[in-house]
Parts: C-alpha cells; sequence; structure tokens
C-alpha cells in the first residue's frame, strides 16, 4: 500500500466457508483478518453472513450481511455494517469464459450512510494441458460507484492464474491494483493468493 508518508505492508487473510443445502440454494459465511503497520498490528476484521440462489446454471443471486471493525488513526476502533445484493452471470465464448457479478450495497457507518455500486467483470481461459495441466489465466475489472462521491472514484483491476491440483484442491496467484481518487492513499498494490479447498 503506497501513501504520501511513506509505504505499509499488509495481510489480508480470508477464510471461507460454503454449506450447500439443496442443487440450487447455499448458506455461506467468511471472515477477514486485516494486520498492518508492516504486519506489526492487527488493525480490521470483518464477518460476512449470506446465501446464495441458483435459479438456473449460469446465474445466481446471493444476499448477505457484513460486520467490519477498524482501528482509525486516533487508535478507537469504527464499526461498520453492510447489508448487500450480488447478481452473478456466467457464459461461454469459444476459448474465453465471462463471469459479471452485478453489486449494490448499503453502508452503515458512523455519522453517515451511503451505498455503493460494484460491477465487476472476468475474463478466463484455460492454458494448453501441454503447458500447464489444469491452470489458467484470467483478467477482472471492477468499478466502485459510490452515492457520496456521486461517480466512480474507485477501480480495480487484477489479473493471475488459477491451477487445479486435485478435484478437491485448487490455488490462485494474482496481483491486484486499486485506484482511488477519493480516498488516502490512493494507490494500493496487492499481490495475493487463493487456496480453494472442497471437503
Amino acid at each position: 500500500q503506497s501513501a504520501d508518508d511513506g509505504d505499509d505492508l499488509q495481510s489480508w487473510n480470508d477464510v471461507e466457508l460454503t454449506v450447500p443445502v439443496n442443487e440450487k440454494f447455499e448458506v455461506n459465511t467468511a471472515g477477514t483478518f486485516r494486520f498492518d503497520r508492516n504486519l506489526s498490528k492487527a488493525e480490521s476484521y470483518r464477518f460476512t453472513f449470506g446465501a446464495t440462489y441458483r435459479p438456473v446454471k449460469n446465474f445466481s443471486l446471493a444476499p448477505f450481511h457484513t460486520f467490519i471493525s477498524s482501528r482509525n488513526s486516533a487508535g478507537r476502533h469504527r464499526y461498520e455494517y453492510r447489508w448487500g445484493l450480488s447478481g452473478s452471470y456466467k457464459f461461454q465464448l469459444e476459448a474465453f469464459s465471462f463471469f459479471y457479478r452485478s453489486r449494490i450495497e448499503h453502508r452503515s457507518r458512523p455519522g453517515r450512510n451511503s451505498w455503493r455500486y460494484r460491477p465487476a467483470v472476468t475474463i478466463e481461459k484455460k492454458l494448453p494441458e501441454t503447458f500447464i495441466k489444469g491452470a489458467s489465466v484470467f483478467v477482472t475489472e471492477e468499478p466502485f460507484y459510490d452515492s457520496v462521491s456521486g461517480r466512480f472514484a474507485r477501480n480495480r483491476i487484477s489479473g493471475g492464474v488459477k491451477k487445479s491440483v486435485s478435484k478437491k484442491f485448487a490455488v490462485e496467484l494474482y496481483y491486484l491494483f486499486q485506484g482511488d481518487n477519493v480516498s488516502d492513499p490512493g494507490s494500493i498494490h496487492v499481490l495475493g493468493t487463493a487456496w480453494k479447498i472442497r471437503l
């Protein structure tokens, strides 16, 4: 994370759990813990609870609620509550897979409430089996519209590679850049990994 007063090395750690109820419905929950100030302090954590409904194979609706606690510059914790709904659609076009997600969320925070709209598009392509078996590359673009600024003031673009190690285990390695002309810091660089384990 690049800020005006220097750089900060952070670690964001997510754990997600999905419990299928039937072929069309599942319950999901997630927890996130953030360590910053060059990994010396646990400054933020969040918990999400929601559900996913798939009326057809390639389309899903997912309502969710998130609780966030983060420490401000004065050392005090601030709390935020988010309620939202995501809609996702997937389709195939020749050798490419396209994923579109549309998310709207209401943010309840001390002093000011707001809402955000976050559309995201992902393009994914499998790599040749002779090159890396069970691997694919992807690129994602996600702009943010915020009701406070009244415009798209933030954008995230990421790209990386996915690798299926087995039927129950897959790993992702990616780079993400976030540009923001409202918040501070405005530019954030992320190197991330995602480990997906199916029990």
